[in-house]
């Protein structure tokens, strides 16, 4: 196994155990997977989403860098080719299963004690998988990251002067991958100094977005926070402008100014989905009635996730035993005790 691992470039010593565990739990996956089973509720019998999270853990303690995507794409492919009986949808396989895993790594990120708003965030049920798998490490020091400048108190200036960059930057149509400022945003066409300050910023924080060192996140994430002043100067302040201007031409350069600040902040973190999921929050609130009927419900509803139900789920489906009707009789020690 040691010559094996190191004529691939794939570590050995202790590190084989951890690659051994890897493929034991991938296996796991895919072929439980191929054959239809699905965990739900509170139904696991295969103990699926354990070995989810262990493959994700595995790889953040080891600080390993695994494309999770590109390889469930070549082992469901391999599984197609393998088990023709089962009818192998390779593609479909391999996307039902990244986004079990992003499931898991959410859960993982909850439950170590990340705020909901920044593990979403980070792993989203709205972002790219690629963004999250391609480099699960990367997700989980993207998550950290967020929770130190929430701990400093940084995060909120940043996080604002963005979400009020991003939600105009909808407006506009640039497209979301535009990191840089060059042949989109045009200087000639800026009548404050704020807007000239904007652009100096996103020249500044271009080369950081699209480097490949492990500090670039924490590098983008001090660089946005330095700039938070003059991000807010844009829109608050003397040299404040009004993005949504009579000119055409004047507009469509401020919203691409806005829109290219909001890709590059969204390499780091994109906040747009929980925002929209707060604002459904709110307006739920707002209504009593449904917000009471959604709480009746929901509480109504956690029956189903009884223990008992569970054991009989699994002597059902997996132990394929038969229930059997026993009678209790109880024998009191004491006479004339009830």
């Amino acid at each position: 196994m040691r010559e094996v691992l190191a004529s691939r470039g794939l570590p050995v010593a202790a590190d084989a155990g951890a690659v051994v565990a890897l493929a034991e739990r991938l296996e796991l996956l895919l072929s439980i997977y191929a054959k239809g089973e699905r965990p739900s509720g509170s139904s696991d019998p295969y103990a699926l989403r354990r070995a989810g999270n262990g493959l994700l853990q595995i790889l953040w303690e080891r600080g390993w860098t695994l494309d999770l995507l590109a390889l469930l794409q070549r082992c469901t492919a391999h599984w197609e080719a393998l088990l023709p009986h089962f009818s192998v949808d390779a593609s479909a396989l391999a996307a039902e299963l990244a986004e079990f895993l992003r499931q898991r790594l959410v859960s993982l990120l909850e439950d170590q004690g990340v705020d909901v708003d920044l593990v979403q965030a980070v792993a989203g049920e709205g972002l790219p998988l690629e963004s999250i798998l391609t480099d699960p490490s990367d997700a989980r020091q993207r998550a950290d990251l967020l929770a130190a400048l929430r701990a400093s108190g940084e995060l909120a200036g940043v996080q604002a002067v963005v979400t009020r960059a991003a939600r105009l930057a909808e407006k506009g149509s640039l497209d979301s991958t535009v990191l840089s400022p060059a042949g989109v945003v045009d200087a000639s066409l800026f009548e404050t100094s704020s807007e000239a300050a904007m652009l100096q910023v996103l020249e500044q924080m271009h080369p950081i977005t699209t480097g490949k060192d492990a500090g670039r996140h924490a590098a983008l994430a001090q660089a946005l926070a330095a700039s938070r002043d003059t991000l807010a100067a844009f829109f608050d302040g003397e040299q404040s402008v009004l993005v949504m201007a009579d000119d055409g031409k004047v507009r469509n350069n401020r919203l691409n100014l806005l829109s290219v600040l909001r890709n590059q902040a969204f390499v780091l973190a994109d906040f747009s989905d929980y925002l929209r999921a707060q604002g459904a929050v709110d307006q739920a609130w707002a209504d009593r009635p449904l917000w009471n009927r959604m709480s009746l419900l929901n509480t109504a509803r956690t029956g189903f996730f009884s223990s008992d139900r569970s054991i009989k789920e699994y002597a059902q489906r997996i132990w394929k035993a038969e229930s059997y009707p026993v009678t209790i009789s109880c024998e009191m020690d004491e006479p004339g005790r009830e």
